[in-house]
């Protein structure tokens, strides 16, 4: 048989071994040109599109709109769009953008030619198909402009329209950066235009349905303070300060920030973040394994550092006990409103019970004849019917997942020990190889002092769970079958039995073995030192 009689399906299996998508992409050019008449599937040409020109998107447009629009096989065969170009009609890029529907994968830069409403075109319909979405801004500009600051054009609303999308969203890698300017005398000279002029969207973003299947995620957004949004309650509104019994389940989500449970990798490089931002993170992403602040404030702006990598170490360790402890205050803040709302029933059904009392005696009064009686008539009589009681009040003790007010107040959380692998971080010295082992050391010693009092606040515990006094409980990690005894107002916790809570205390002395490696090389290896081995500067971002 001739390579031209093939069939289409052993031409696309062949292809399919390729694990490169650019080099399946050449090897379908190659032979569909030396094979012209064979029927080589020409999807592999269209699945990955790379723009690297103004005049290409252009040109894709044109050939996209001639072979039928959105709805030509041409279109549906593009997968991944990816363009490198700052400077062109953003309005055609937009318009390429709509045509095609089913994308997987979106990466764009955005230069000083785009505005809010051609991204507004792109992102305001949820597209369910995209799984990653990566835009770079660059809104530096060589001469002074206030055309931005005037029409008030700022790509707030992206965010917002990120944030509607629904939950049924597969949007497992996100990445917002905003790059940093070429020199910085430019900053020096005149103010240059901001990306996003309010961070109250990034916390909008965070809390949103569509991100809960997130696993990794980048915001740089340079010097803006963004961890404080990545840490707040929901900004849902709140409900009465008495809720009903009914209102409970609603009144504790507000309390508490909805953990993001998947999101194992986090990247807020040039971001302005401080070490006490470290706990609330953690505790906001309980399955992080990766974190990236290079170019941040994590570190002072010293030539010599003493003593900083010490307290890292102890913070990281001990941020599940910070966890805990917003996790106890929502408990007695749900308790007191449990209370509040018991007494707000209970006066209920006495006034509506003293209501119908009062009705019933009214009633056996009109039954009463008019006129008088006789001296020799007694006052009462055995024949009467006694006046109806008044019925027993009983109100509602039940909260969240049928525990009582009682039940809730004994509840002990176990604080999880941190799952973070690497920390990478600079500083503002470059470092000599022999420094960072040094402060490996120190970092390790920190960790281990952290991991003492994490294991000790444990067994602490130990004492009065064994006397019933109080009951264990833990965070649920994503994904983990809790057999019922999940407690979903409660974002996740789990009672342990008696078998599971001898184990939690067999594994308080093997906690920390392994503390989180750091890196101080840098994303873009500006440092002499190397990376260190399985640090997230070479993490997959597309794993």
């Amino acid at each position: 048989m001739k390579l031209d009689q093939l069939p289409e399906e052993l031409y696309s299996a062949i292809l399919e071994t390729i694990v490169d998508l650019g080099e399946r992409k050449n090897g379908t050019i190659a032979l569909s040109r030396a094979l012209p008449r064979s029927p080589v599937p020409w999807k592999w040409i269209y699945y990955e599109v790379r723009l690297t020109s103004a005049e290409g998107i252009m040109l894709l447009y044109q050939h996209l709109r001639r072979c039928g629009g959105v709805s030509s096989t041409q279109a549906q065969w593009v997968q991944s769009l990816v363009s490198t170009v700052w400077e062109t009609d953003a309005q055609i890029l937009a318009d390429l953008v709509g045509l095609l529907s089913n994308l997987q994968k979106i990466s764009l830069c955005v230069g000083t030619t785009f505005s809010p409403e051609h991204l507004d075109d792109m992102f305001q319909t949820p597209r369910p198909n995209l799984v990653s979405l990566d835009i770079t801004f660059r809104p530096y500009v060589q001469k002074a402009t206030y055309y931005q600051f005037l029409k008030g054009s700022y790509f707030d609303s992206l965010l917002i329209h990120l944030s509607n999308w629904p939950a049924t969203s597969n949007l497992k890698y996100l990445s917002i950066v905003q790059t940093l300017p070429p020199s910085p005398t430019l900053f020096q000279s005149f103010a240059q235009p901001i990306v996003f002029f309010s961070l109250e969207p990034v916390s909008r973003l965070i809390h949103a349905p569509s991100l809960a299947s997130t696993t990794h995620l980048r915001i740089q957004i340079p010097a803006r303070p963004i961890a404080q949004f990545l840490s707040v309650t929901s900004p849902s509104p709140s409900p009465s300060p008495t809720p009903s019994i009914h209102d409970l389940p609603a009144y504790l989500g507000s309390l508490l920030p909805q953990p993001l449970g998947r999101t194992s990798f986090l990247d807020l490089s040039t971001t302005h973040i401080t070490s006490t931002h470290l706990p609330s993170l953690l505790a906001r992403f309980p399955a992080l394994t990766h974190l990236l602040v290079d170019g941040t404030s994590i570190l002072p702006r010293s030539t010599e550092i003493t003593g900083e990598f010490a307290e890292l170490g102890r913070l990281l360790a001990t941020a599940g006990m910070k966890r805990v402890r917003e996790r106890d205050r929502a408990i007695k803040e749900l308790v007191v409103a449990m209370k509040a709302a018991r007494l707000a029933t209970v006066n209920q059904l006495a006034e509506s019970s003293g209501t119908q009392a009062s009705s019933s005696a009214s009633q056996v009064a009109s039954k009463v004849k008019k006129g008088r009686r006789g001296v020799a008539t007694a006052k009462f009589s055995l024949r009467d019917k006694p006046a109806p009681s008044t019925p027993k009040v009983i109100a509602p003790d039940f909260g969240p997942a049928g525990l009582s007010i009682s039940a809730l107040e004994k509840i002990r959380i176990l604080p999880p020990l941190t799952k973070l692998k690497s920390l990478c971080v600079t500083t503002f010295a470059p470092p000599t190889l022999e420094l960072t082992h040094e402060w490996d050391d120190d970092f390790e010693r920190g960790w281990r002092e952290g991991v003492t009092v994490l294991a000790g606040a444990r067994r602490r515990l130990e004492s009065g769970v064994r006397m019933k006094l109080m009951s264990a409980w833990k965070f649920a990690d994503e994904g983990e079958q809790l057999d019922g005894r999940g407690m979903g107002e409660l974002n996740g916790l789990v009672e342990l039995s008696e078998e599971e809570w001898s184990e939690e205390l067999e594994r308080a002395d093997l906690l920390g073995l392994n503390p989180p490696r750091l890196c101080f090389a840098g994303r873009q290896g500006e440092v002499s030192v190397p990376h260190v081995e399985g640090c997230a500067h070479g993490v997959s971002w597309d794993e």
